[in-house]
């Protein structure tokens, strides 16, 4: 039984030991970088609505992988198709990788140390990993405010006494904190600011305009 056990502990040792090996080796040939940057832009790709980082180990990992795959068209393979930006991946200051809603067969690739900008097939499981990462979380952020939007809206609302508009949206703001879609909560001069959970900042005015103040 004792030999069973020291086997099982070497077999194990040895796994953890290369496991480490594998991951040196990995971070020393692959340049990752620290962070990537996503923005989202509206749906005719004019303005930036949303910025995304991911600085994830594991989830740079799965980006890097989909740009190695990049490449330009062939002459014979060019499309007659304008991808529309509406998701901009900047894997690094020269790498970005531009993205359609729907588009899942063709994607824009700018390499500038390499002088590319062209179309490029969509490497397999990008897109996925794109409505994972980004739009799901967006459609979070969306629930969050559509349900303030809701609250402060409704009329009568700014004529309230202020702590009866606090408690109206700390209520919603609570809620989604405990749902873990927003966190670091704070109030100062009658408005809200939080975090969504993927770090992009949010908040709600409570405070009623005054047409004379500028």
């Amino acid at each position: 039984m004792k030999k069973k056990l020291i086997l099982c502990f070497i077999i194990i040792l040895i796994l953890f030991s290369a496991l480490g090996g594998y991951l040196i080796i990995d971070n020393i040939f692959n340049d990752y970088p620290e962070e990537v940057t996503i923005d989202k832009y509206d749906d005719g790709g004019f303005e930036i609505v949303g910025t995304f980082t991911i600085d994830s180990k594991n989830e740079i990992k799965k980006i890097t992988r989909f740009v190695n795959k990049l490449k330009p068209l062939e002459d014979e393979e060019m499309v007659n198709l304008a991808i529309i930006r509406q998701i901009e991946i900047h894997y690094s200051d020269s790498i970005t990788v531009g993205i359609q809603l729907g588009e899942k067969d063709y994607c824009f690739y700018t390499n500038e140390n390499e002088n590319i900008s062209s179309l490029s097939h969509m490497p397999t499981g990008l897109y996925e990993w794109v409505e994972r990462k980004v739009l799901d979380e967006w459609n979070e952020i969306d629930i969050v405010n559509n349900e303030l939007n809701k609250v402060v809206r409704v009329d009568g609302f700014y004529d309230l006494p202020l702590n009866e508009r606090k408690k109206k949206v700390e209520i919603v703001l609570n809620k989604y904190k405990k749902a873990g879609l927003i966190k670091n909560i704070t109030y100062s001069d009658e408005a809200y600011s939080f975090q969504y959970k993927n770090g992009v900042l949010g908040g709600i005015r409570i405070k009623k305009f005054d047409p004379y103040m500028n």
